[in-house]
């Protein structure tokens, strides 16, 4: 079993102690953080915001499709935050490469 500090329940904790009554845009309530496929926790780029927020998603896709755009297009997306933890099925998961390729353009 993984230290307690990279469990989901760990985090959701933390997030829950952090946050208590306060809000934020779309943050989701416990019962449906527990009962997500896919839990994603973000870090503020700014220095003075400690606390992480959630996101809850169906595939890991959803998160691919976002790193995606970020990369490629740097006005699209959210500069205000970057991926912290990212949980699946309640396990921690890690982005384990990038590929990228390349063609012809068509004329």
């Amino acid at each position: 079993m993984p230290p307690q500090e990279e469990t989901l329940i760990y985090y959701v904790q933390e997030h829950e102690r952090s946050w208590g009554q306060e809000t934020y845009a779309n943050r989701p309530d416990l019962a449906a953080i527990l009962g997500s496929k896919v839990v994603v926790f973000w870090q503020s780029t700014n220095a003075e915001e400690s606390r992480w927020q959630i996101t809850l998603h169906n595939t890991l896709d959803e998160i691919e499709d976002h790193l995606t755009k970020v990369f490629l297009r740097s006005s699209v997306g959210s500069k205000n935050r970057r991926v912290a933890r990212i949980f699946v099925n309640g396990k921690r998961v890690i982005i384990a490469g990038v590929k990228i390729e390349f063609r012809e353009v068509e004329a």
